[in-house]
């Protein structure tokens, strides 16, 4: 189960704001021309307003996701039981008894 910082969690809410985004704008010049420019101010509201939700959204969590790969870059790094051999190294070439990984 994904943990509740995992950025996977919000491809769906990325998914939804784009979707909304994108038919707001694609309305935007098809209103307007009865009722003056209200409807088309209203449209382009709908259309901007998921976009710059997101932008604030990445915004108010970018340090949380820079500590997130700060921490994990700080880890010490753990190596295998088994080192690995490369083919076509001086090391592969002088233990032929050991598999080559």
């Amino acid at each position: 189960m994904a943990e509740g910082d995992d950025l996977r969690n919000y491809l769906p809410r990325t998914i939804v704001c784009m979707i909304i985004g994108i038919l707001g704008l694609a309305a935007v010049p098809f209103t307007g021309t009865r009722f003056g420019d209200f409807p088309e101010m209203i449209a382009l509201a709908i259309g901007v307003t998921p976009i710059l939700y997101l932008a604030g959204f990445a915004l108010f969590n970018i340090n949380r996701r820079l500590a997130e790969v700060e921490k994990r870059l700080a880890e010490p790094v753990t190596r295998s039981a088994h080192p690995t051999v490369l083919v076509g190294t001086s090391e592969a070439a002088s233990r032929p008894d050991r598999p080559v990984a």
